[in-house]
């Protein structure tokens, strides 16, 4: 795998500034991170495969991962380069559509027709569960309104997940951690070490993009500029 991770700091070049500041935990205003930059983003990325050298990346085994205001990226990239993605699993955060979503409705689709979404939050963590987008998103790719229920069993005993399934390529794990007081929010690691439960890589390795980058990453013309033609 290989893994990109910005920070997302003030001053970063792949994040927006907050025009509003924020108070910190000693009651301090200051300014913040109010979301990636997703073109600038994903510009670093192509930049790190172009530098790791042709052949070292399988352009159809691209898949992101995120958390938090991660996972929000996670789905802001997804409706911006979704059809250049083999799947992406956005962790504890919903998409920040912008102004100009309803404009460039059809492009923000045709990036997301093909693409597996696997989303993951805690069942009490309501602001960061994209049931909206969901439901959206189904019934554009013409599945049932109403997704699957079932309970996974877990082997970390004092951790429960709900799987809702509209199909393989479309789903949403609600998670419960006894064992993590801030489990409604903070509960990407009882994902990452839990495999045999989520079977979040092994599903990773299982799939390919049916419409990859070229070998040699080089840049393409940013959205709405269409990839899907």
């Amino acid at each position: 795998f290989v893994v990109v991770a910005p920070f997302g700091s003030i001053g970063e070049p792949v994040a927006k500034k907050s025009q509003w500041p924020k108070a910190d935990r000693f009651g301090v205003d200051v300014p913040y991170v109010e979301r990636f930059d997703e073109d600038a983003l994903w510009a670093t990325f192509l930049g790190a495969l172009r530098a790791l050298g042709e052949g070292r990346v399988d352009p159809a085994r691209l898949h992101v991962v995120g958390y938090s205001m991660g996972g929000q990226a996670a789905w802001n990239l997804a409706v911006r380069y979704g059809s250049r993605l083999a799947s992406i699993a956005p962790i504890a955060g919903c998409c920040s559509w912008g102004d100009s979503a309803w404009k460039n409705k059809d492009a923000h689709l045709a990036e997301l027709r093909s693409l597996r979404l696997w989303s993951y939050c805690g069942a009490a963590d309501s602001r960061a569960i994209s049931w909206r987008d969901l439901w959206w998103l189904a019934e554009e790719r013409g599945l049932p309104s109403q997704p699957k229920e079932r309970a996974v069993a877990m082997k970390a005993a004092a951790a429960s997940v709900t799987m809702y399934e509209w199909s393989e390529e479309i789903t949403l794990g609600l998670v419960e951690d006894a064992s993590n007081p801030h489990s409604s929010h903070c509960m990407w690691d009882v994902i990452f070490h839990n495999e045999d439960s989520f079977q979040l890589f092994s599903r990773m390795l299982a799939v390919r993009c049916p419409r990859p980058l070229s070998p040699s990453f080089q840049a393409e013309r940013p959205f709405p500029a269409s990839r899907c033609g």
